[in-house]
């Protein structure tokens, strides 16, 4: 029954044979990793997406998170590389596009606190999602997990008029949030 079963998840390319559930695994965080590069570029080069677009791909980068895991458990593969892509990918969505967000929000009222506060994040965002590979949990975490931090900061950026005191208090509290146990 196994190998019968295992045989229908194999897909056989030339010589080439790979398990379904970790080839959809890896493109499921291929998309996580993109959705958020698109979000940082379009910001660096000055060309922002629509408030409601970065929403919507930071959610789908979240949906695509928690996809990639339950098919990389159902590979039973020993995906030793692709835990490191998902955290590559996690940071590039959930940590390095909301800190551009927040780059791109305060630059123009002020360029050092904008850098720090956008930096203040980024590294709770990276180290939040190292301190979890180097110990994983299961059915709980220690500190907000980083799609949650990344879908609230991405909630306050959508705001019309943002207020910039208020904005700057909850990138604070949210990146002690994530750090703390």
């Amino acid at each position: 029954y196994t190998t019968l079963f295992r045989s229908h998840r194999k897909l056989k390319i030339l010589n080439f044979e790979a398990d379904i559930y970790a080839l959809l695994a890896n493109f499921s965080t291929l998309m996580n990793f993109t959705l958020g590069l698109v979000i940082a570029l379009s910001l660096i080069l000055n060309n922002p997406l629509n408030r409601i677009l970065v929403m919507r791909f930071i959610m789908l980068g979240a949906s695509f998170d928690a996809i990639d895991g339950r098919l990389a458990r159902r590979s039973h593969t020993k995906p030793r590389l692709g835990e490191q892509f998902d955290t590559l990918a996690d940071l590039s969505t959930f940590g390095f596009a909301p800190s551009m967000l927040i780059l791109y929000s305060f630059y123009p009222i002020d360029q050092y606190f904008a850098l720090l506060l956008a930096g203040m994040y980024l590294f709770a965002a990276g180290f939040r999602l190292s301190r979890f590979m180097l110990s994983p949990t299961h059915g709980f975490f220690h500190g907000m997990p980083s799609p949650v931090a990344a879908t609230y900061i991405a909630a306050w950026y959508m705001l019309p008029d943002l207020d910039p005191t208020l904005f700057v208090i909850n990138v604070a509290l949210i990146s002690t949030v994530m750090v703390v146990n």
